[in-house]
């Protein structure tokens, strides 16, 4: 839809006026087959972007971006229709990632697939909770070592018998 105030824009404007609009059929410059809504990835991993163009491009320029703003360097890839995307270690779990694909020779043809997620390789709480209970039982072993002592402070060594 297209608003326009053209009392505002053209104030009191008096005479003929046309207005000429023109539209085409949208044809996406490629299409992504596999990501979709609440889609997530692992780190660490690979995975195989595919994707669906009718553009005879011989290569296009691969991005990762975050919340739009790019991640990682570009790559020029060859338009196959599919590209191994080994996704880093270093790159930060969360929400607000994408993919977008253009043609190298002409960016102006670009599309971005949906937002995806990308997880954690092991998933934090499996990080935590030994390290948790090693903690909470070195914590008891070094509190409660069966002596009447409560003060925390070990009872000196007895004197050696002559």
């Amino acid at each position: 839809m297209i608003y326009w105030d053209a009392q505002q824009e053209l104030g009191n404007f008096k005479g003929d006026f046309s207005l000429k609009i023109r539209g085409s059929k949208y044809i996406p410059f490629v299409t992504f087959k596999n990501i979709n809504e609440n889609f997530a990835i692992k780190r660490g991993q690979s995975f195989d972007i595919h994707w669906e163009t009718p553009a005879k491009t011989r290569e296009v320029k691969l991005n990762i971006l975050r919340y739009g703003v790019p991640v990682d360097e570009a790559q020029i890839i060859s338009n196959t229709g599919k590209h191994t995307w080994d996704i880093p270690d270093r790159l930060p779990a969360g929400k607000g990632y994408a993919i977008q694909i253009a043609d190298a020779e002409n960016t102006m043809h670009e599309e971005t697939s949906l937002t995806f997620a990308v997880r954690r390789k092991i998933p934090l709480g499996y990080k935590i909770i030994p390290v948790a209970a090693v903690a909470g039982a070195t914590l008891i072993l070094l509190s409660d070592n069966g002596s009447n002592n409560k003060s925390g402070i070990p009872e000196p060594p007895s004197p050696p018998q002559r």
